[in-house]
């Protein structure tokens, strides 16, 4: 016996894509930065050909294709890896979000404010 699909799951699934880019000029996002092998938080200042220049909170710099850049999502709760005092990122949950600043619990159970600057996502 033949299933037909219904019309309206059928239509779902011949419309194109949506060609809406997922980043634009100006948005913060989570861009990969390959040295650090994490995903760090910048803006998309200008479109290129191979994608978007992304400018870290720390200053670095990066021409970098769509597939490497992520929404900007990171709000309480958040899995992050977050610089420590002694200048070594350690993993942690975002506790508390104010302005740019973020309060981490730190997995070994130190807890501290970190500037968005130090912070980092998987």
């Amino acid at each position: 016996m033949r299933r037909t699909i219904p019309f309206l799951v059928w239509a779902m699934l011949v419309v194109a894509p949506s060609t809406a880019q997922a980043v634009e000029v100006g948005d913060t996002v989570l861009a990969y930065w390959a040295p650090g092998k994490a995903y760090f938080i910048g803006t998309a200042v200008e479109k290129t050909k191979g994608g978007y220049l992304i400018v870290f909170e720390d200053g670095d710099r990066a021409d970098l294709p769509e597939a490497k850049i992520r929404k900007y999502d990171i709000k309480v709760g958040t899995k992050v890896i977050a610089l420590w005092t002694d200048g070594q990122r350690y993993r942690g949950k975002v506790a508390k979000v104010v302005g740019r600043a973020f309060y981490i619990h730190y997995d070994d159970g130190d807890k501290g404010w970190a500037p968005r600057s130090w912070i980092s996502v998987d």
